[in-house]
């Protein structure tokens, strides 16, 4: 499904949403059942090349979902040589100006967050 999406975190530690918004990016969505009922969600080029514009997320699932379309996924993340995982975060909006919106209401949650990591 076309969707915005921003890892809401990096090396397992949450961002403020000022450093997720300017990397928000856009395509296809496409998630794939692993053995164990587990979920691999992955994203791609909105004109269904069959690259990934990020790191898969894996053992992904819905951790909230708004009111208003945007929802939040939870999984691990690997590394390039997927010697190490850590938990990732992605926001999902069907629209940038929804990706804004909902990074704009959780601010406060993630700036928390931040500075508790720094």
């Amino acid at each position: 499904m076309p969707m915005f999406v921003g890892r809401l975190r990096y090396s397992g530690f949450f961002l403020p949403a000022h450093l997720v918004r300017p990397h928000l990016l856009f395509g296809l969505v496409v998630s794939k059942e692993e053995e164990g009922q587990r979920w691999t969600v992955s994203l791609h080029p909105e004109d269904g090349d069959t690259r990934r514009l990020l790191r898969a997320l894996m053992h992904a699932s819905v951790r909230k979902r708004r009111e208003d379309g945007a929802y939040l996924l939870d999984g691990k993340e690997w590394d390039e040589a997927f010697l190490r995982q850590w938990p990732q975060t992605w926001l999902c909006a069907p629209s940038k100006q929804m990706a804004e919106h909902a990074l704009e209401a959780m601010r406060g949650w993630l700036d928390e967050r931040y500075q508790r990591a720094r």
